[in-house]
């Protein structure tokens, strides 16, 4: 079941990305298109995954419904879409998190997976917040709140990294 969630979260941003490449430069449309595939692969990942998900991703995917929600209907985001692209560009270490979820445990991955967490997830996420003009005052609030369960996730990615390499010797063999 974890190979198929994994699946869908590759083929889901493998699509967005070639959305943002390919596709014309219309902010406005790509503003829509964006928010439902997001809206769609988070609801099928709720749907059929609920059971095996933490309480942590549940919370993640209601904050990021209400987002995908906003971004499908409030044109005025496209004066703010690069406030928006740093919200959607927090997905990139999802990808290397899904590699995992499909058995790829080499250590390049983990650190790519890390590096990518702590520069989109904390610095990118937490720079919008905290020195960036703010528009939408209820788009901030629901990405205020995705990070911080970032930052909870940061604390436990640590630890565990901790625990994997420092605390048994093996980080730099």
């Amino acid at each position: 079941m974890k190979q198929r969630q994994s699946i869908a979260t590759l083929l889901y941003l493998t699509t967005m990305g070639c959305m943002d490449v390919y596709m014309h430069d219309d902010v406005n449309t790509k503003r829509i298109y964006h928010g439902f595939l997001l809206t769609v692969y988070l609801l099928q990942d709720m749907i059929f995954y609920w059971r095996i998900m933490k309480w942590t991703m549940i919370l993640h995917h209601g904050f990021a419904l209400s987002l995908s929600w906003l971004l499908m209907n409030e044109p005025d985001l496209v004066l703010v879409w690069d406030h928006v692209k740093t919200v959607l560009m927090t997905e990139v270490s999802t990808i290397f998190f899904a590699l995992h979820g499909l058995g790829v445990r080499y250590r390049i991955n983990e650190l790519c997976f890390f590096i990518s967490f702590l520069y989109f997830r904390t610095w990118r996420l937490g720079r919008l917040l905290f020195i960036e003009n703010h528009a939408f005052q209820s788009a901030i609030i629901m990405v205020r709140c995705l990070y911080a369960l970032n930052l909870y996730w940061t604390y436990h990615i640590f630890r565990h990294l901790y625990q994997k390499h420092v605390a048994t010797s093996t980080f730099i063999q």
